[in-house]
């Protein structure tokens, strides 16, 4: 009698669910929390596993997620500029990977552009173990040029772009061909505001000495100085081939650039990231000479579109943190690393002094309305730096974990 009664019961389900149109289980499908709940009910029936293995499933998956993508986890990649290193660390783990012989170059979502030690450069998504390799670019730069380079994916459009920065040129991988293309021009014509504000031609290697942040459509880098300072950001189109300098916040009620600020090099530091698919420019300074207070500003990019437009950046946070709680060491050895893309976009990760020995470093995390910092992790870095690990900060990535792993776009005949 059980029995008959749960396969009545089994029956009516099906019986429900089958008149249920396409569109109706795609918006209940792809509201499902991972990849594993909707590869399960593809078990349901022949119809379902049809439908959640169909190209159209994964493209509204895809743009659903695009717009969701400030609710998922994340991890944290610490990149070390020491033996090219890196530290992942997470929220909810208390172990640490350290990886020898590998460079994270770029992140976008949950896909990992590497560089090998020899073999050039690959797409990786680490939850699949896809991989993907790219033919060597045009020139052979691989061991000795100096480069910067990122990784823009086009989820709707099932296309990616590598984009390679040096010295001389601006080189382009297009996923669609399979060939990079490069230029040798466009790079040399980048503009930055110098210390009068007004625009001169630079050279690349100010732009390359941290790795780009994706957003949009296009890539982001901070733009220093010939003495390292942040001078504005950087951003280039990929599918354009087009650079654009934008300048740096106003200062408030002033009709100057926070250049000088931006300038106490031996105090402050800046990061952008992308938080709620919105570039932010963070910066933090001790608010005194030996203060145990750090300043920490948050503005958030609104216009990347009108070269001509004054007011780009709105002011999103500006706080005072007090550094331990529990002592009153100078705030002088504190500098902010990495932005976390969480909703509130009010979460920070701080590299800092553990102990009155400047040498001995430790990560913090800081979130707004928080008293002071939090030690992420005990004794987080498997060595000591000295005092130059200031100047060569270390870079935070951070993926985020989709809900259905993100597939390597791959020419058609890969």
């Amino acid at each position: 009698m059980v029995m008959q009664t749960r396969s009545t019961k089994k029956r009516q389900a099906l019986r429900l669910f089958s008149s249920f149109t396409d569109d109706l289980l795609n918006e209940i499908l792809i509201r499902l929390p991972d990849s594993k709940t909707i590869a399960r009910c593809g078990l349901v029936c022949r119809r379902w596993w049809e439908l959640i293995h169909s190209q159209h499933f994964k493209r509204i998956v895809t743009h659903h997620h695009i717009h969701q993508r400030h609710l998922l986890p994340h991890s944290l990649l610490i990149k070390l500029y020491k033996d090219n290193s890196l530290i992942q660390t997470t929220k909810n783990t208390s172990h640490n990977i350290l990886y020898k012989n590998l460079k994270i170059e770029s992140t976008f979502d949950d896909l990992l552009l590497i560089k090998g030690e020899t073999d050039g450069f690959y797409i990786s998504n680490p939850l699949t173990h896809q991989s993907f390799k790219l033919p060597k670019p045009p020139h052979l730069f691989m061991l000795r040029t100096i480069y910067t380079c990122g990784l823009v994916l086009y989820p709707l459009l099932d296309r990616f772009r590598v984009v390679l920065l040096t010295i001389a040129s601006v080189t382009v991988y297009c996923s669609e061909t399979g060939q990079w293309t490069m230029r040798e021009d466009i790079a040399k014509t980048l503009p930055e505001i110098n210390q009068r504000e007004t625009f001169q031609n630079i050279s690349v290697r100010r732009v390359i000495d941290e790795p780009p942040v994706a957003v949009n459509g296009r890539l982001y880098w901070t733009l220093f100085g010939m003495v390292r300072g942040v001078r504005g950001v950087v951003s280039f189109d990929p599918l354009n081939i087009k650079f654009r300098f934008i300048k740096l916040p106003y200062v408030i009620g002033s009709n100057n650039y926070d250049i000088d600020q931006f300038l106490q090099l031996s105090v402050s530091s800046a990061r952008i990231g992308v938080v709620n698919g919105r570039l932010r420019l963070a910066r933090s300074y001790p608010l005194a000479n030996m203060s145990i207070y750090t300043v920490l500003k948050v503005w958030e990019l609104v216009n990347d579109d009108d070269i001509n437009e004054v007011v780009n950046w709105v002011l999103v946070y500006d706080v005072k943190v007090k550094g331990d709680v529990n002592s009153h060491l100078s705030m002088d050895n504190y500098r902010i690393i990495g932005l976390c893309p969480n909703l509130e976009g009010d979460e920070f990760i701080f590299l800092g002094s553990s102990s009155r020995t400047a040498s001995r470093f430790a990560l913090y995390h800081y979130k707004i309305g928080r008293i002071g910092f939090q030690q992420h992790h005990h004794k987080i870095f498997p060595y000591d730096f000295d005092f130059k690990f200031r100047y060569k900060l270390p870079y935070v990535f951070a993926p985020i974990h989709l809900p259905i792993p993100t597939k390597i776009p791959m020419l058609p005949s890969v």
